[in-house]
């Protein structure tokens, strides 16, 4: 066994007053046994030269002892840890410390090793300052590994039942928590050097792409056995560095199932119950997100209308119609590309919605397939149909680029075609019927008269199953020199689009306490309703406007009813919740107006506070029609019921409907059956009116 290699001064000492040869040599055995297992060499500095020599073979590659100026040594180390040696080892030698402990980083060829420097000054000059220091080294680099891993394991592993890993800045796994590996089929070991992109492929990206601060996002995992998972993960920086390095910490939370389950509650909400197709809502919430995402926008709007169906729907029984419409439903569904969506619109009308470098062009093309699609013929039920349809089309940019604009005027296109020409298809054009300056000289009508306050206003009474009366529905009338009567369905949307609806909307709430006062004062006190529109409720002054209403003429919240339809809700039901909710804590009423009208119906009773439902005329006219709108509408009675909200129908024109109505349990009842919209002096003499009896309509 060879000798550890002893410092010169040492030796030259030894050779003065040294022991014997082989007491020596057992002394260096001995010293060379301890280096063994301290796993440490010896270091000599002596201040003539500057001169540092590092035995052994831990400061380089090779097995050569290394003799150095320690100025060069202190150069070499980190930059981070310079300072701290050039301090510590200037304490040593000017004499104000006799003993050195210090840990940095020494180069090491592309890499850096983290050395322990332990020593004590063994001579010193008469100026205190150290002649000879004399000490031991080691590589610590794996402790400070393990301890830099220890301690980010605590940092990002603690408490958690997520998946996490930690990687480098080139997205080198360096370690993983249980999850983890049990997610990947993976031991830690096997897990450890491998790249994430494995596992994680969006993440790496990020990772690699810029080196985020910090990222999280919804992100796809290739998991045990090949099987992929939807999984929340987030990125993030861990707090430290080694050698440079950057590391971070991926946590990963399994979201699959909830967005299996999302998935198909989704799917419920957005496609039509019979064609599958997406719905209105779906469609709408699709032609928001494409001309979003276009600019400038290359995108038309088809609107379909089958011909002669409700005739068709009439003679052969509702069942056929059922089936027909799945079969167009099927026809357009294979005819459409990809790039392009159709929907049911509802009852006989479908939209298609068309994407391409060419809109105008493309829909003129399809406009036509969807014609000789139809022609062909069919058999359905034992029959043999052959079908035609009317289309509308607009064109974003040319002419609108709100959804709801698009597809109002693919509609009023499809209903030019249809009076021109059944079986055709019609670009919108303004100059429709002149619809175009009518439109611009309503627009200047109603700004003015929004400004002078010059709308009239109806009532329409409700009943109970006896005919008596138990409120009114205020209604908004609109008469013009130039055009006359304007209908309420033309004009309030124009409102809402021009902003003149709130302006409308407080005359509304002064005409329905004034109503409300008028009742009172008459000895018959009844509640009055009035409609609110989709501007109105995010209108941040309403609930102020209502209360101010009621104070004007000292009336309780309680007798004005605020009803709101189910496509004002479409894009404010958060609002409306809470304004609702909030009315209701005032004392208001609140109704849902047109049950039935639209494809969130149901998620409107459970999730909105309403104290009434008004079921849309549409059922209504189903009562007196077939056995399927009587089940219809007592499965709406018996729900409301359940719910604790009362039921009032609407449009009711004949006797038997309003019989059938009172048979299935509905509360109250409105129509022509039992009055026209009325003034409002007319509506109070019919509230004090003692022969009040419907009759059949005309």
């Amino acid at each position: 066994m060879s000798q550890p290699d002893i410092p010169r001064s040492a030796e030259r000492t030894d050779r003065c007053s040294g022991p014997p040869d082989s007491a020596r040599a057992e002394l260096a055995l001995c010293l060379q046994t301890v280096l063994q297992v301290e796993q440490v060499a010896l270091w000599e500095w002596l201040a003539d030269g500057d001169r540092i020599r590092l035995h052994a073979a831990i400061a380089s590659a090779d097995t050569a002892t290394e003799d150095r100026a320690m100025s060069e040594l202190i150069d070499d180390s980190h930059v981070e840890d310079q300072y701290g040696l050039r301090e510590s080892w200037g304490r040593l030698v000017e004499g104000r410390s006799d003993s050195i402990d210090c840990t940095f980083r020494l180069a090491h060829g592309m890499r850096w090793r983290w050395l322990r420097l332990r020593g004590r000054v063994t001579e010193r000059g008469r100026d205190g300052r150290a002649c000879r220091v004399l000490g031991t080294h080691s590589d610590v680099s794996r402790q400070h590994r393990q301890a830099f891993h220890q301690q980010l394991r605590a940092q990002c592993f603690s408490h958690s039942s997520q998946a996490r890993w930690i990687v480098d800045q080139n997205g080198m796994v360096v370690d993983s928590n249980a999850t983890a590996q049990s997610m990947t089929g993976c031991s830690a070991e096997e897990l450890a050097g491998r790249s994430i992109a494995g596992v994680l492929p969006d993440v790496a990206h990020q990772l690699l792409r810029a080196q985020p601060q910090e990222w999280q996002g919804e992100t796809q995992m290739k998991a045990a056995g090949g099987h992929k998972l939807t999984v929340e993960a987030r990125l993030v920086p861990c707090q430290g560095r080694r050698e440079g390095v950057v590391f971070h910490a991926i946590s990963v939370r399994d979201i699959t199932s909830q967005k299996l389950s999302a998935r198909a509650l989704d799917k419920l909400a957005h496609s039509d119950g019979l064609t599958s197709l997406p719905n209105r809502i779906a469609l709408q919430a699709e032609l928001r997100r494409r001309l979003a995402h276009n600019d400038p926008p290359e995108l038309a709007v088809m609107f379909i209308n089958l011909d002669g169906f409700k005739a068709t729907n009439e003679a052969l029984g509702h069942d056929f119609g059922d089936a027909l419409l799945v079969r167009v439903a099927e026809r357009l569904r294979e005819l459409v590309p990809g790039s392009h969506v159709v929907g049911r619109w509802g009852a006989d009308e479908f939209v298609l919605l068309i994407e391409h470098r060419e809109p105008r062009a493309e829909a003129a093309r399809m406009a036509e397939r969807v014609l000789q699609a139809l022609k062909v013929e069919t058999l359905v039920e034992h029959h043999t149909m052959t079908l035609g349809a009317s289309i509308g089309i607009a064109v974003a940019g040319e002419d609108g680029l709100s959804a709801e604009l698009l597809i109002r005027r693919a509609d009023a296109a499809m209903n030019a075609a249809k009076r021109n020409k059944r079986g055709g298809w019609e670009f919108f054009r303004d100059q429709f019927d002149e619809d175009s300056l009518r439109r611009l000289t309503l627009v200047n009508l109603l700004r003015q008269d929004a400004d002078r306050g010059r709308f009239e206003f109806a009532a329409q009474p409700k009943v109970d199953p006896s005919g008596q009366p138990t409120g009114f529905e205020l209604l908004i009338r609109w008469h013009t020199e130039a055009f006359g009567a304007v209908s309420p369905a033309y004009f309030i949307p124009l409102a809402e689009e021009i902003g003149v609806i709130s302006a409308l909307g407080r005359e509304a709430m002064l005409a329905a306490t004034h109503l409300i006062r008028g009742l009172h004062n008459a000895g018959n006190p009844l509640p009055v309703a009035v409609n609110l529109s989709s501007r109105q409720l995010i209108d941040p002054i309403l609930e102020q406007a209502l209360i101010e209403s009621c104070a004007i003429e000292g009336i309780d919240p309680s007798w004005l009813e605020i009803e709101v339809t189910e496509s004002a809700l479409l894009d404010n039901v958060e609002r409306a919740k809470t304004l609702l909710g909030a009315l209701r804590q005032r004392g208001f009423r609140t109704a849902l107006d047109d049950f039935g009208t639209g494809f969130s119906s149901l998620s409107y009773l459970r999730d909105l506070p309403f104290d009434k439902v008004k079921i849309d005329k549409s059922f209504v006219s189903g009562v007196g029609e077939s056995p399927r709108g009587v089940a219809l509408t007592r499965g709406i009675a018996d729900l409301c019921r359940a719910l604790g909200m009362r039921t009032v129908a609407e449009g009711v024109e004949q006797q038997i409907q309003w019989e059938l109505l009172r048979e299935i349990g509905v509360d109250e009842y409105q129509g022509f059956l039992f009055s026209p919209p009325l003034s409002m002096d007319e509506a109070i003499r019919y509230a004090c009116r003692d022969d009040r009896k419907p009759k059949t309509a005309p």
